[in-house]
């Protein structure tokens, strides 16, 4: 039911938000989280589309102008098309993506319960 996630480290719970679709930003200082060459461009591109911020005050100014619009600014053409590219490079999800976890945790579960 969140109107915005705000996710202060770039790894599962900032991968979940976006997941989700549901409106999310990140805000990380990179001197404490290592940005790998690989994921330059991906990270380039939700920066431009303003999804991930290293300064807190232009996070801040972003969320405070856009509060009462959300959607046109999530809903974007360069938000939409960078978090496609998200959804491409760095979850690879298919649109069964749910069931295809349901059906994984599942099998887990029960090679668990065999063990036991």
């Amino acid at each position: 039911n969140s109107k915005l996630i705000v996710c202060t480290y770039p790894q599962t719970t900032f991968s979940e938000a976006m997941a989700y679709g549901i409106p999310t930003i990140l805000i990380y200082d990179p001197n404490y989280n290592e940005n790998h060459k690989e994921a330059q461009d991906l990270v380039n591109k939700l920066k431009d589309a303003k999804i991930i911020f290293n300064d807190p005050v232009k996070a801040a100014n972003h969320v405070n102008f856009y509060w009462n619009k959300i959607d046109e600014w999530w809903t974007s053409r360069d938000v939409v098309l960078a978090k496609n590219f998200f959804y491409k490079t760095a979850l690879r999800l298919n649109s069964n993506w749910k069931k295809e976890w349901k059906i994984f945790i599942k099998n887990e579960l029960n090679k668990h319960v065999k063990k036991t």
